[in-house]
């Protein structure tokens, strides 16, 4: 008996086996339609779908994009679909993979959230900057005032 082996469509694989580049040559990608996921390694970071995959990721446009290029490493991978079956097969590979980063909020990254995070911390290195940089002339300093306040309080 004759065994027929189909080959499945590689929508149906892991993302991993989908062609790919890294996120910093995001603007080699094809301009058609199709389905990409984000990762990071072997684990998938983020799944979706763009009627034009170049113009989706041009540029800095892509909501996930500042968050994927601060994870490191990240690649994307992409297969090529008809407009008609991306939708549906979108919602199935983030039903069948579960991406972390699908349906989370999007954070925002700004320097002034980021310096009022770090403010006590940014605060304690300028307070302890000149002790650092001056530090023989604040001892001579503390050690004369010492022996100024022993001085004064000797009847």
């Amino acid at each position: 008996m004759m065994a027929f082996f189909t080959r499945r469509h590689k929508i149906d694989q892991h993302p991993y086996h989908w062609s790919s580049l890294t996120l910093s040559r995001r603007a080699a990608l094809p301009s058609c339609p199709g389905i990409y996921a984000a990762l990071k390694g072997r684990q998938i970071l983020y799944i979706g779908k763009s009627t034009n995959l170049r113009d989706r990721w041009l540029g800095r446009s892509h909501h996930r994009y500042e968050q994927l290029r601060r994870q490191g490493r990240c690649r994307l991978h992409w297969v090529v679909l008809s407009r008609e079956a991306i939708d549906a097969k979108e919602r199935e590979l983030i039903h069948k993979w579960q991406p972390t980063l699908n349906n989370t909020p999007v954070p925002t990254y700004s320097l002034w959230k980021t310096l009022r995070q770090w403010r006590f911390q940014i605060l304690v290195a300028v307070g302890l900057l000149p002790v650092i940089l001056f530090s023989d002339v604040v001892l001579d300093l503390a050690q004369q005032l010492y022996e100024f306040g022993l001085n004064e309080l000797r009847p």
